[in-house]
Parts: structure tokens; sequence; C-alpha cells
């Protein structure tokens, strides 16, 4: 099961974007391996990373805090 986000628009100097976010409900927990090759982020640290405005408008709406 997932969970769409409403579109956002994203105009670049030569193109348009028209972007949706799926946010997904694991059916079971990541492998070992597979969660070594992630990084956990708490949301309140995000902003100390390059994250795209698009994304940064995304998270700020999904997750206000």
């Amino acid at each position: 099961p997932y969970q769409s986000s409403e579109q956002y628009k994203h105009i670049l100097t030569h193109q348009r974007l028209f972007i949706r976010f799926h946010a997904w409900q694991l059916a079971e927990p990541l492998s070992k391996q597979q969660r070594k090759e992630l990084i956990r982020v708490p949301l309140n640290k995000l902003n100390t990373y390059p994250v795209p405005v698009i994304i940064q408008k995304y998270l700020a709406s999904a997750f206000p805090f």
C-alpha cells in the first residue's frame, strides 16, 4: 500500500516538471545489507543537506514541524 502526494509543479528555465511523491509501507523489514546502504536523516537535520527546492516543498507540507 502507498500514499501519493498532491501534484507539484516546478518550472525550470528549460522545462516544466509535474511531480508526485509516493510513500510506501514495506511488507517486511529491510534486510541488514539494505539498511547498511541507507542513511537515516532526522527531519530537523535535513536542512544541513543539499536538498532540491521541490523536495523541500514536499517535505515541508508532508511533515510540518
